[in-house]
């Protein structure tokens, strides 16, 4: 079982595949502002979730989503919303999984 310092670490945060292979699918500039505010996520996610890991989960299922929608007429900020509003919806989805439906985000 992992002690808890090393459970309060910040793990780097590694792309999925589907982000990895596919640079040239989306502008540099997106590139950079999913980048700037991915710690802004990941500390939203530790918030929201049980463990570094689930965290981490709800981090790549956020880009991942996010990565999908880039190409949308959207300016960065709206972006940025957008991508906070899913990690939200899916740690309350979560949530409720795991307490049998009476799950409760702040």
């Amino acid at each position: 079982m992992a002690n808890a310092t090393s459970e309060k670490r910040a793990r780097p945060l590694v792309l999925a595949p589907a982000m990895r292979s596919a640079p040239d699918q989306i502008s540099a500039d997106t590139a950079r502002e999913i980048e700037r505010f991915t710690p802004e996520l990941r500390s939203l996610a530790r918030s929201l979730s049980p463990s570094w890991s689930a965290a981490d989960d709800l981090v790549q299922e956020t880009l991942l989503q996010i990565w999908g929608i880039h190409d949308s007429p959207i300016g960065a900020q709206t972006l940025h919303d957008r991508a906070r509003a899913i990690l939200r919806a899916k740690a309350a989805a979560r949530a409720m999984t795991r307490q049998g439906g009476a799950g409760r985000v702040a």
